[in-house]
Order: structure tokens, then C-alpha cells, then sequence
């Protein structure tokens, strides 16, 4: 099975989980319209930085979703020595001044250009909790070890100790 089938097929198996799965609504409740507004939705992956390149489409793709408490993840991204795949979902929290979310599955494919893809599943992690920091035009989510999220219009950008490492796009 190709490294987009394995894919597609985790996908379906997490969309069947997600709509069958527990809800954390009432965490999401207490959060205002306009925060929940901001930070619920579907992104898709715009740029990627690894290794002092800006990597973009074709050579990345992905989506990101906060939807209902649950998040999911998938990105992929095609180097000249390897492709690199990552699955995942979980769930979120998020009140007046605080968002977590956790991975209850994350898998990671790297297929080598020659040779058998290495497959690893993490165990479910711990909640990575997040400060509500409203700024003029965006929000930001201030986490431990410089973890940081920025919700600007239609873009959401993920910054480790400083530096962007992905940026997504709005697609609803």
C-alpha cells in the first residue's frame, strides 16, 4: 500500500472514531463565540520550514482541524532522500483564557528513496496546555518551552522556540 493509501485509510478509520468517539463539549462551551470562531476550523498546509528551506506545495501537503473537541492532523512532505508522512488525532479543551489538546494517535511513516518505509506510533501524549493571549488583529497561544500558535486571519502559524516551523491556511 502506497505511503497516500495508508493515508487515506487511517483517515477513514479516524473519521469513523472521531463521529462515534466522546465529545468534550462542555470545555468548549465556556469558551466565547469569538475564540471558538478563531480556533475552530479546517487548515491546510502552506509552507513547512526544516532544515533552513521554506518548503510549499507540491513538495508538503496537509490539513489541520479543530472541530467539536477533537483535533487531526496530517501532513506529508517529499524530500530529495525521503517522504515523510504524519496521522493523527486526539482531542481539545479550551476556555475564556486557556486551549490544550492532546494526541490520543500520531503515527509517523518515513519511506526512504530506496529501501522499506520505518512505521512509529506514539503513545498517547500528555494535554499541551496553552495561555490565551488576545493581540490587536490576531490570538495567540503562548505554550511551555517557546510552543506558540498565532491565529491571524485566514492563517494559523506554528512557532517553536522562536522560529516558524509550519504555516496553515483557513479552508473553513
Amino acid at each position: 500500500m502506497t505511503v497516500l493509501g495508508r493515508c487515506l485509510a487511517i483517515l477513514a478509520v479516524v473519521s469513523v472514531m472521531v463521529t462515534t468517539g466522546p465529545r468534550l463539549s462542555s470545555a468548549q462551551s465556556a469558551a466565547p463565540p469569538d475564540l471558538r470562531t478563531a480556533l475552530e476550523g479546517t487548515w491546510e498546509l502552506v509552507e513547512w520550514h526544516v532544515d533552513g528551506q521554506v518548503l510549499k506545495p507540491p513538495q508538503i501537503h496537509g490539513r489541520w482541524s479543530n472541530r467539536d473537541g477533537v483535533v487531526m492532523v496530517l501532513f506529508h512532505r517529499t524530500l530529495p532522500d525521503r517522504q515523510d508522512t504524519s496521522t493523527g488525532y486526539g482531542v481539545y479543551q479550551m476556555t475564556t483564557d486557556t486551549w490544550g489538546y492532546r494526541y490520543d494517535y500520531m503515527e509517523n511513516t518515513s519511506r526512504p528513496a530506496s529501501g522499506p518505509p520505518t512505521v512509529t506510533v506514539a503513545p498517547p501524549g500528555p494535554m499541551r496546555s496553552f495561555r490565551v493571549v488576545r493581540a490587536p488583529g490576531k490570538i495567540v497561544l503562548d505554550g511551555a518551552n517557546e510552543d506558540r500558535r498565532e491565529y491571524e486571519g485566514p492563517y494559523f502559524t506554528l512557532m517553536q522556540r522562536g522560529q516558524v516551523v509550519r504555516r496553515w491556511r483557513r479552508v473553513s
